[in-house]
Parts: structure tokens; C-alpha cells; sequence
């Protein structure tokens, strides 16, 4: 449990602040109070006995056998906590460890608050979780007070005490009478002070009252940024919403906000905001005020023709009728049929001066001429009026389903969707980067010599493809439903980079002419078939692949994905042929024989038998197994040996012996099946998420657990213990 301060404390503070938010921290933290609740107990509160300096001397040992440890594993579990915020991890707002250091000052002292603030992340379920936390550090700062109240008179009965013990009778009548002469002086003073002294206690309970304030301050934890999804009821609910905004979580950084109105409010105000989403389409709101807002997504009601209020520092505002399913508004609901769901914004005056404007299904006719000067403009089955000169002065030009008149665009990002009038030829005298995602009418582009991105995903045929006359493009992408050898020898010539999407039939012999310098990537969506070694250029490949595939063909190609038709199998032999990539990718493919030294290597609904070695990440999918009795009626993949693999994980994997892993570093089990865990092998750690006993011995869960450097007999002891209590629950 104890791991050193190197590796628990001082290399998640090396690494760079939330660096595993997106790859291991993706949903909100939960092991965290199972294990404090078991090594810690939270309904206790802990000793100051030891000082933060002390936390990593002590062993697990020490703290399961001494009750005078626990000081010590607390300040560890406090380091531990940091350790996995500035990772990038997102605590729930009802986690009892966070809640135990709202409400009772932490052993780390101000150490903790300080760093808490600059990398904590809360998710708050809705307002009532906001307000709780809010009123937290209250009640905290109100035993801490109580308490130190009671330290303090209980010093001073004991001091006085001591005194009047060990003092003789003699010395009682001398500080008698002396005592009794600076009464008489004392009265004659004050006397001549008393309106001083008067004046003087009320500059002192102004002064009183403005320190209580700043302690109460000073005793709130506040987090970096948090989440919030909430429900604003009634035009209370909205003001409640903006009191702890200004109050209990001021200076906090809310980064993703979700709003839902249900009654119509007179004003709704919002600010410090990475991105907002509100949706009022069941109701609508008379007027708004928003600042220092990165983002904002507003679903309008019906009736909301205009918007009132103010936007202050908002740099993108996307305004749509009705909230996208699944997009941020967890709770959108299915529209009724014969629903008018498009925008009934036909004003966009609020809108001026923001750099960034999405308008999407827009009902009316609008005016676009107080955008004039914005930045990126996005239009997306809108009819609009003046839009010339807004165009015009726009750098970033998005058009989806909308009209687009006159035959130049000065912008340089440019991205045309299928617009429902677009010319013949278009100039583009400034793009950088081009967008062709679906108008068909655009013949002929002209563009600068240079640039950075050329994309045409309609999927035409290269022989009706018309591409600008460029000089040379950083990166092309195309998607095509076949492949014509002289255009793509032309084309790579003018190119560093060529992704190529193709939708029908494609030979590979298409690529021969193209540079060896030149990095190609292909993605062929039917069978390809393969009768020589692909071109050097070829770097990236991902095939559906038939029985008659040959891997020596394909030897050189460093990032591979081969997969089946869907529903189906197909044989890969002589797979030996597939080492020594930096991405493996195999997918429905029935397997036997040895990978080795890949970089990466995945194993997806495989099935037959495979050896594994001298690989850098290893991740298989769905149904394998390590033992060789078929475990199910579709004889998946089986595991027969993994050796020297530095990171593998298996998902949705039976288990029937660990005794197939040797040399791996760490291993990770997600939603796996096993009974027996008295083969472990020796790894450096070793994490299990939702896995489950195999049904055959028995019904249990296995724990949630992370464990590093430990033995596999400790880590036996370990999952056997926690099996058995989550098994009795």
C-alpha cells in the first residue's frame, strides 16, 4: 500500500498538471472512498500525533497492527489525493474523503486547500450537491471553532488551578494589598477613558466581524473547476444559482455547465465559464447576462425571436432550436411529431461583437449584418440577408446547407458543406486550409500556391475530380470510390502527406508512382486484393482482408489495421509476417502463431491461438481465453503464452490460469472472468475495474483495486480478503 515518495508524491508532481485526463481520468473517480473507508475509516476522525513529514515512513504493516499509525496514513491518503488531481483526475462532489476535507480542516493544513486549488476537479450532480458544499466548510469552521474554544478554557482552568496550589499565604495578603491600590487607579482611568473605550468597541466589532468573514473564507476548499448539470425550476432556482457562483465557488473555474430551464425566468446570468449550455427550450428566458464565457450553447424556445441582454467576453456562441440528444443536454427530450424544431431567431443584434457566431436551422429570415467583423462565421440551414460584407471581413467561413452567393471567399479557412447554392468556380485567393465536404457543384477552385489543408470528402470519382492547380500542400485528404494511378502520380509529387479513402474497388498498384518520401495512408472499404509488396510509400494501411491475404506483402507497412467483413471471420496465415510493427491492429481475424516486437498491439473478437512477446502496449478485446479448454461454443482467441510486455490489458477476457504471463510490468483487467488467483505472476502492477468470478465456483465480485510492488501472494491475500466481504454483501 506504502509506496515511496518518489513515485506516489514527487513523479505525478514531475509530470504536466491533468496529463491523464483524457486517457486514464475520463469518468469521475470512485475507488477512492472504498479505499479510505477501509484503510481509514471516514467516520472517525483522525490524530495530529504526526507531522506530514512522517506520512511515508510507515509500512502497511505498521498501520493494520498499530492504531497510532493512522495519523500517518491519513496525511499519505491526503497526498495520494492531490497526487491523483494533478493527474487529471474528476472527484464526485459526494465523495466522502472530499467531503471529510471540507468540513474538517485537513492534515496538510492550508497545503492542501492551496494545491487543491490549483488542480482540483469537482462534478456537482445538480444545485442541492453545490449548496451542500457550500455550506459545508461552515459547520467545519464552526466545530473548529467550538473546539479551540474549549482547548483554550481548559487551559485556563488548569493554569489557574496550578496557580492557586502553589502559592503561600503570605504572598496571597502582599498581591492582596497591591492589587487593591490599582483598583483605585484603575477606576480614576477609566473614568477619563470611557468614550474613548466606547468608540474603540465599535471600530472593534466591525473589525470582529470582517475577520469572522475571512476565515470563513479562508476555511472553503475550493476546487480548480468543477462540472455542474442542473435543473432551474423557477426564477429562485436561478438566483440561487448565481449566489453560489459569487459566494462559495468564486474564483473557481466552472468548465463544463449544463442548464436546463423549466419555467420561464426573467433573468438568467452566467460567468467564468469554459463552455455553457443552456437549454430553454421548454421555456424561455426574458433576459440573459453572460462574461468570460469560452463557449456557449443556447437552445431557444420557440418564442425567443430575439435575444436581450448582454454578452461581456464571450468568444463563441452556437444558437440552435432544439438541444442535440447525447451532446451535452443530458436531458433533451424527443420532439413531438409535426414540432417545429428550427430556430426562431430572426435578430441577431446580442450577437454583435462576439468572434465567434454558429447559427444552425434558422426558421426566419435574419439580418447577418451586426456580426460584421466576426472572426468564424458558421451557417447552417439559414436564410439570411447583408451577409456579403460579413463574409467578407470573416477569416474562418463554415457553410452547411446554406446559400452562398458571389464567387470569391477572402477567408483563409474555408469549409463548404452541402450548400444549396454554390458557383461554378470559386477563388479562394487567401486559404490556407479547404473543406469540400459536400457540394458537388463546385467545379473549379482557385487557391493560393501553398497550403496547408486540402480535404474533399464527397466521395466522387477521381476521374471527375477537379483539384486546384497548388503548388505543393502539406497534407491531402481525399475520399474517392476509386483510384486512378496518373492523378495520384501527379498528386504526390505536390504533397507531404496523402490520406486516401476509398469507397470501391482499389488496386494497390494504383500507388506504385508515388514518392518514397511522400506518407500515404489508405483505407480501403472492400476487399483489396494483394499480389505483390505494397509501394514504400505506403505507411499507413487498414484493409478488409479475405483468405487469400498474404502478410509478406505487406512487411513494410509500419501502422496496420486488417479486419474482416462484418459478421464474419477470415484466416490470417504465416502471421509471424506481422511482427515488428508500431501499430497492430486485428480485428475478427482467426490467429495462430507468434506476434512479437510491436509497439502496439490489439486483439479485437479474435479467435484460434496465439503467443505474445516482446511487445510495448498489448490490449485484447472480447472473449479470450488463457487456458486451453474452450470456454464457450465460439472457441475464442486463445492466450497461449505473454511474455515481456510492458503494459497489457485484457477486456471482457476469461481467465482460466495465470500462468501464460511472464515479464510484464503492469496488467490491467477490465470486466474479465476468473476464479483462481493463486497463479498470479509477478508484475509491477496490477489493476482490476468490474471483474467477475466465473459463475462456476460461485457468485462474487472482485474489487476495484489498484496494487503496485507487491508480491503475488500479497496480492492473492489481498483480492481473496476483499472477494470474500463483497461477496457476503
Amino acid at each position: 500500500m506504502f509506496s515511496c515518495r518518489e513515485l506516489y508524491h514527487d513523479l505525478p508532481q514531475a509530470m504536466s498538471k491533468w496529463c491523464l485526463v483524457d486517457s486514464v481520468f475520463s469518468e469521475p473517480i470512485t475507488f477512492f472512498d472504498e479505499d479510505s473507508t477501509r484503510l481509514l475509516g471516514l467516520g472517525q476522525p483522525a490524530s495530529r500525533g504526526l507531522q506530514p513529514a512522517d506520512a511515508h515512513a510507515t509500512t502497511a504493516h505498521d498501520v493494520t497492527s498499530d492504531p497510532a499509525a493512522a495519523p500517518s496514513l491519513a496525511v499519505w491518503l491526503e497526498h495520494r489525493f492531490l497526487a491523483y488531481s494533478w493527474l487529471g483526475a474528476t472527484w464526485h462532489s459526494d465523495c466522502r474523503f472530499l467531503i471529510r476535507l471540507a468540513t474538517t480542516p485537513p492534515l496538510l493544513g492550508h497545503g492542501f486547500s492551496d494545491v487543491f486549488a490549483t488542480c482540483g476537479r469537482v462534478r456537482f450532480r445538480d444545485l442541492d450537491a453545490v449548496s451542500l458544499w457550500a455550506n459545508a466548510p461552515d459547520r467545519g469552521g464552526q466545530r473548529a471553532d467550538t473546539s479551540s474554544t474549549a482547548v483554550l478554557a481548559e487551559a485556563t482552568a488548569m493554569g489557574d488551578s496550578v496557580s492557586a496550589s502553589s502559592t503561600t499565604p503570605q504572598v496571597v495578603r502582599e498581591d492582596q494589598q497591591h492589587q487593591q491600590q490599582q483598583e483605585q487607579q484603575s477606576v480614576q482611568q477609566d473614568q477619563q477613558q470611557e468614550d474613548l473605550q466606547q468608540q474603540d468597541q465599535d471600530d472593534r466589532k466591525d473589525h470582529h466581524h470582517q475577520q469572522q468573514q475571512q476565515q470563513q473564507q479562508q476555511t472553503v476548499l475550493c476546487p480548480a473547476l468543477f462540472f455542474l448539470d442542473a435543473q432551474l425550476q423557477n426564477q429562485e432556482a436561478a438566483d440561487i444559482w448565481h449566489e453560489l457562483r459569487l459566494t462559495a465557488l468564486a474564483g473557481t473555474l466552472q468548465y463544463n455547465v449544463t442548464l436546463r430551464v423549466d419555467e420561464q425566468l426573467a433573468f438568467l446570468a452566467a460567468s467564468d465559464i469554459d463552455t455553457l449550455r443552456i437549454d430553454a427550450a421548454n421555456a424561455p428566458i426574458d433576459t440573459v447576462a453572460f462574461s468570460n464565457v469560452r463557449r456557449l450553447e443556447f437552445a431557444l424556445h420557440n418564442t425567443m425571436e430575439a435575444i436581450h441582454g448582454t454578452f461581456e467576453q464571450v468568444h463563441c456562441v452556437a444558437l440552435q432550436s432544439w438541444p442535440p440528444i447525447g451532446l451535452g443536454f443530458p436531458w433533451a427530450r424527443i420532439p413531438q411529431v409535426g414540432e417545429d424544431q428550427r430556430s426562431p431567431l430572426c435578430d441577431a443584434s446580442a450577437l454583435a461583437g462576439i468572434p465567434h457566431v454558429d447559427l444552425s436551422r434558422c426558421r426566419n429570415q435574419m439580418d447577418l449584418s451586426p456580426l460584421h467583423g466576426v472572426r468564424k462565421l458558421l451557417l447552417s440551414e439559414c436564410l439570411s440577408t447583408n451577409i456579403q460584407a460579413v463574409v467578407a471581413a470573416a477569416d474562418d467561413l463554415v457553410f452547411r446547407s446554406a446559400v452562398l452567393t458571389g464567387n470569391t471567399l477572402a477567408a483563409t479557412r474555408v469549409e463548404l458543406g452541402t450548400a444549396r447554392a454554390v458557383p461554378l468556380d470559386l477563388d479562394l485567393p487567401n486559404a490556407t486550409h479547404i473543406s469540400l465536404v459536400g457540394p458537388r457543384g463546385v467545379i473549379q477552385l482557385t487557391c493560393p500556391p501553398y497550403l496547408r489543408l486540402l480535404r474533399d470528402t464527397r466521395n466522387m470519382s477521381m476521374h471527375e475530380l477537379r483539384l486546384p492547380a497548388f503548388e505543393h500542400a502539406v497534407h491531402v485528404e481525399l475520399s474517392v470510390v476509386d483510384l486512378v494511378r496518373q492523378q495520384l502520380a501527379d498528386l504526390g509529387r505536390r504533397v507531404d502527406r496523402l490520406v486516401l479513402r476509398c469507397s470501391g474497388h482499389c488496386r494497390i498498384e494504383d500507388l506504385r508512382d508515388i514518392p518514397d518520401s511522400v506518407h500515404v495512408g489508405l483505407e480501403a472499404h472492400q476487399a483489396v486484393n494483394i499480389g505483390a509488396p505494397v509501394p514504400p510509400c505506403v505507411q499507413e494501411l487498414q484493409l478488409l482482408c479475405n483468405e487469400t491475404f498474404q502478410p509478406r506483402f505487406v512487411t513494410s507497412v509500419p501502422h496496420l489495421r486488417l479486419q474482416a467483413e462484418a459478421g464474419a471471420y477470415v484466416r490470417v496465415h504465416d502471421i509471424h509476417y506481422l511482427s515488428g510493427r508500431q501499430h497492430l491492429h486485428l480485428e475478427r481475424c482467426k490467429l495462430d502463431g507468434i506476434i512479437a516486437e510491436c509497439e502496439q498491439l490489439v486483439l479485437a473478437d479474435c479467435s484460434g491461438a496465439v503467443t505474445i512477446s516482446s511487445t510495448a502496449c498489448l490490449t485484447v478485446v472480447n472473449a479470450a481465453r488463457t487456458t486451453s479448454r474452450p470456454h464457450s461454443p465460439d472457441h475464442p482467441l486463445l492466450l497461449r503464452s505473454i511474455t515481456d510486455v510492458s503494459t497489457c490489458r485484457l477486456e471482457g477476457c476469461h481467465i482460466g490460469s495465470f500462468s501464460c504471463f511472464d515479464s510484464i510490468q503492469r496488467l490491467i483487467l477490465n470486466n474479465c472472468e476468473f476464479d483462481d488467483v493463486s497463479s498470479l505472476p509477478h508484475v509491477t502492477s496490477l489493476v482490476l475495474r468490474g471483474c467477475r468470478s466465473t459463475g462456476n465456483a460461485g457468485n462474487w465480485q472482485w474489487p476495484n483495486v489498484v496494487m503496485v510492488h507487491q508480491s503475488p501472494t500479497e496480492m492473492a491475500a489481498t483480492l481473496q480478503t476483499r472477494r470474500t466481504a463483497d461477496r457476503s454483501e
